[in-house]
């Protein structure tokens, strides 16, 4: 519920030429909008479901209900496996990777690949792979010591995060649920 509130008095204004926005005109003036975000408990489980209800009082018109949204929550990210054989005496690795993703949540999206070299940080190697399974080659340097990993995403943004102590650079993963609509025009109020 929105309503104006007089600041020197505390008092609701109900004089609808004094409230939250002016009366709208040809101009725009009083124009406007409300928008509302909604974060999940922590305690949340994939498959349940979040539904969003706005109902809309503008002046004496009779309740507008808007259609019921209704969000399937995917509370885990992807897991991702790694498989890693020597192909020569060069340092030429083959890397296979299969992704995973949890019953009910809402798939796989993409995957990348990171190497890290002599013990050091993971770095990007191959960007958001779209295929939940595959193999590439690494070749390598001779003299010098590798590990890989794989990180996967899902359609809802969960990510995989890197095995406690490493740290891997951002592929450029972002979550999207979405645009919010545009409104050419207002109407008036009643």
């Amino acid at each position: 519920l929105i309503q104006a509130i007089d600041p020197l008095t505390g008092e609701i204004r109900s004089d609808p030429d004094n409230g939250l926005l002016p009366p709208n005109n040809a101009q725009g003036r009083g124009a406007g909008y409300v928008s509302y975000s909604v974060a999940l408990s922590d305690a949340a489980n994939t498959g349940e479901t979040l539904t969003t209800r706005a109902r809309v009082l503008m002046d004496n018109a009779p309740p507008d209900d808007a259609d019921d949204l209704v969000y399937r929550v995917d509370a885990v990210p992807p897991i991702s496996h790694v498989t890693v054989s020597t192909l020569n005496d060069r340092n030429d690795f083959s890397i296979s990777w299969d992704v995973t993703d949890d019953i009910g949540g809402s798939g796989f999206k993409h995957v990348s690949l990171y190497v890290a070299e002599d013990g050091g940080d993971f770095k990007l190697w191959q960007r958001q792979i779209r295929q939940a399974s595959g193999e590439e080659v690494y070749v390598g340097r001779v003299g010098h010591n590798y590990e890989f990993l794989a990180l996967a995403s899902d359609r809802a943004g969960n990510r995989e995060l890197p095995p406690s102590g490493a740290t891997a650079d951002d592929d450029g993963s972002a979550t999207s649920l979405g645009q919010l609509p545009q409104v050419d025009a207002t109407t008036r109020g009643h």
